[in-house]
């Protein structure tokens, strides 16, 4: 794509004389990339955009409060503040990759402009007509236009519509596909007439809603497709070979923005399928004979799902056979109220595998009240954070994120330190069973080999060249505990990493896995990127002869792992209240997503304990390490290299190193490598216990390995026992 300065070839000697008239909304997302497109063809381009702060700051805030609420108008202002930014840098002259404005990609390119405060008004029609313009474009401008503009151009004037007209019709269609449940969604050109997306269709473009597809998202992904649909429209038109389809008035729909503050995402078909099963996480979670498991509902469950509580602490997320909350508050309504014994069969007032999934998938951070998902997938503050990351040192940085963190203590959920609310609710739904069950132990499959009661994982991320040069200290390090660890290597960008480096953890007993692509913060930003990333980190983790992968950063989107060809993930957060993605799975075990095992991460990272909380001690890990062994759960931690280069750091490390040495002994701690870990858990999946006589034998993968336990209940307390201890 030619800039400023450089000529353009191609198809501009071909449409020389047409002249098209760009008209969108100078920070609106949509509007660039069609602008961009028409750019690529090489046209005579004029442009006319709209900036809706132009009408005054503060009147601009009371609209789009009173329609969309805060939590928009924080993004949408984060974004202008970006978009302004990077202008400012362009007109200096420091180049920059992309475009976030219509301004910026005007500037770079050296289009004419022309002021578009007014677009009906006489004289900017009469602008329009002196410019000559052939045909007027016009991709999320939000004004509507009159007659005499629409009649000005020669060929007419054509909108881009991000939905399959003559459906959706209207201003905000991202919104409305979600909340409807659609499959599919699209993008229409279509001709204007003076009525809202009622023009006849030059082309559209169909394409299938994604799993956990948000408005953001989704935006993002109709973006991409809107640009190459517009950059195959303008030729035919221009050429005269556009066809006209009159659209079907009578199968027309039209909605006006969304409710104020909503939000919406679309639930993954694993999600769905387990809306329909309410056996599925118990029995996966125990392995216990299938007899043992008689779940049902007790009641019609709600439209939407919300926030209610099982007992007293343990916060649900999901449909509800009562009213679920929006928010996180007191009061919740208490579902255990609901759950019943009846012939031998639990039915519960929600759908406890569904519930389970919504939060070890982390959906209630669409509505939790504290949560900053959607300004993180807006990615406006990420990526001012990763344009001036390079030149932060770790004192400025620290500093910065502890403002952002500010607050972190008063999120009410995930609970910190260590969230245990799937336990819990399986916790429940086992004492449920045993009182369906009186006077007798279920027995299930131990969760870890030969008894041990919790697992523990060591792993190290390497960031950039001074955590590489300091990998092979830290495993001297590492052994002189007797513990073996996992690198976590960033492929692209950051260091160089050859294959003998490689090579050499694995001669010494440790583990590579693939860390990111890059590490810049971008890779769950767009859907399409994403994929290509995505094919790019397969051929790595190939190269680097690994099954395993971690995210930078800890971002994720787990509706789309499907496209990582990986054994297992390390990205998802127990609770996440200072990683710079909010949220938590909300479980200390591991847990399919699709066909890769997430192996969460349950405790501190390092970084967040000495930098975030300022605490240079190993107390705050005890804490953890002692409230996941008390669940029998994976304690799982991540350190960096390149923090440990610090001689303070290093010390509080050895000093971690020498507890779990400890514990491995005294408590039965299983130390394994992640790998090791992703081995048992999927061969323990496959395994089941089947009666021989009066006891209990397994059967399937790596047996020999695995224990029986029972489950019982004492004093009305439920107590776990292993086979060899009963």
């Amino acid at each position: 794509m030619p800039l400023k300065g450089q000529e353009v070839s191609g198809a501009a000697g071909d449409t020389q004389g047409q002249r098209i008239l760009f008209l969108g909304n100078s920070y609106n997302r949509f509007s660039v990339e069609c602008l961009k497109a028409l750019v690529e063809l090489g046209h005579d381009l004029v442009v006319g955009s709209y900036d809706a702060s132009a009408q005054g700051a503060w009147q601009l805030i009371r609209n789009r409060l009173k329609v969309r609420g805060g939590s928009f108008v924080v993004r949408q202002a984060l974004h202008l503040a970006w978009g302004r930014t990077r202008l400012a840098f362009r007109r200096a002259g420091a180049p920059r990759r992309g475009f976030a404005s219509l301004p910026e990609l005007c500037q770079a390119y050296g289009l004419k402009t022309i002021p578009c405060t007014h677009p009906n008004s006489a004289e900017f029609v009469q602008q329009v007509r002196a410019l000559e313009v052939d045909l007027i474009v016009v991709a999320a401008f939000g004004r509507i236009l009159t007659r005499a503009l629409l009649e000005s151009p020669r060929l007419g004037c054509i909108n881009v519509h991000p939905s399959l007209l003559p459906r959706y019709r209207g201003p905000e269609p991202f919104y409305w596909v979600l909340a409807n449940n659609d499959e599919t969604t699209g993008v229409t050109i279509h001709y204007m007439d003076e009525g809202i997306d009622t023009g006849d269709v030059i082309l559209q473009k169909e394409f299938e809603i994604a799993p956990g597809d948000t408005e953001i998202t989704l935006k993002e992904r109709s973006v991409q497709v809107a640009a190459k649909l517009l950059g195959e429209a303008i030729p035919l038109l221009l050429a005269g070979k556009a066809e006209r389809v009159g659209q079907d008035h009578s199968a027309a729909t039209y909605y006006s923005f969304p409710p104020r503050g909503a939000s919406v995402a679309r639930l993954s078909r694993q999600t769905r399928a387990f809306q329909g099963d309410t056996n599925s996480a118990f029995l996966d979670h125990f392995r216990c004979p299938h007899d043992f498991a008689s779940f049902g509902l007790n009641g019609e469950l709600s439209k939407e799902e919300g926030f209610f509580r099982f007992g007293r602490d343990t916060i649900c997320y999901g449909r509800f056979a009562g009213t679920p909350s929006k928010q996180i508050a007191p009061g919740l309504p208490d579902a255990s109220e609901g759950a019943r014994i009846q012939d031998g069969q639990i039915l519960l007032p929600f759908n406890i595998s569904q519930v389970i999934e919504n939060l070890r998938n982390e959906r209630y951070v669409l509505h939790a009240e504290h949560s900053l998902r959607t300004l993180m997938e807006e990615t406006v503050i990420r990526k001012f954070y990763y344009f001036l990351r390079p030149i932060l040192p770790i004192t400025v940085r620290k500093h910065l994120q502890r403002a952002r963190f500010k607050g972190w203590d008063r999120i009410p959920f995930p609970h910190w330190p260590v969230d245990f609310t799937v336990e819990l609710l399986l916790d429940h739904a086992m004492t449920l069973v045993l009182r369906s069950h009186p006077d007798k132990r279920i027995p299930f499959i131990w969760f870890w080999p030969a008894g041990a009661k919790s697992c523990v994982l060591i792993t190290h991320d390497v960031e950039a060249t001074a955590g590489r040069d300091f990998c092979t200290e830290l495993m001297n390090l590492d052994d002189s505990f007797g513990i073996k660890s996992a690198f976590q290597i960033v492929p692209e960008v950051r260091y160089e990493a050859r294959i003998g480096f490689l090579e050499a953890f694995r001669a010494r007993g440790f583990e590579v896995n693939v860390h990111d692509l890059n590490h810049d913060g971008a890779l769950f930003q767009d859907r399409q990127e994403f994929l290509r990333r995505a094919d790019r980190i397969n051929r790595f983790a190939k190269e680097f002869h690994t099954r395993g992968f971690r995210a930078g950063s800890m971002y994720r989107k787990q509706e789309w792992y499907d496209a990582l060809d990986v054994s297992y993930d390390m990205s998802v957060p127990n609770v996440a209240h200072l990683e710079p993605q909010r949220g938590g799975c909300c479980t200390v075990m591991p847990y399919f997503i699709g066909h890769i095992l997430e192996l969460p991460l349950t405790t501190t990272q390092d970084y967040s304990l000495f930098h975030i909380l300022g605490d240079y001690s190993i107390e705050l890990w005890k804490k953890q390490i002692d409230l996941i062994r008390q669940r029998h759960g994976l304690i799982s931690f991540i350190t960096h290299p390149d923090y440990l280069v610090e001689r303070c750091a290093r010390q509080v490390y050895r000093d971690l190193l020498g507890h779990l040495s400890e514990l491995k002994t005294s408590e039965r701690l299983w130390v394994a490598l992640p790998g090791e870990v992703n081995s048992w858990w999927r061969n323990r999946s496959q395994m089941n216990l089947v009666q021989d006589g009066e006891a209990w034998r397994i059967e399937g993968p790596d047996h020999e390995r695995a224990c029986v336990a029972y489950a019982s209940l004492e004093n009305d307390r439920l107590v776990y026992t292993l086979g060899s201890e009963s």
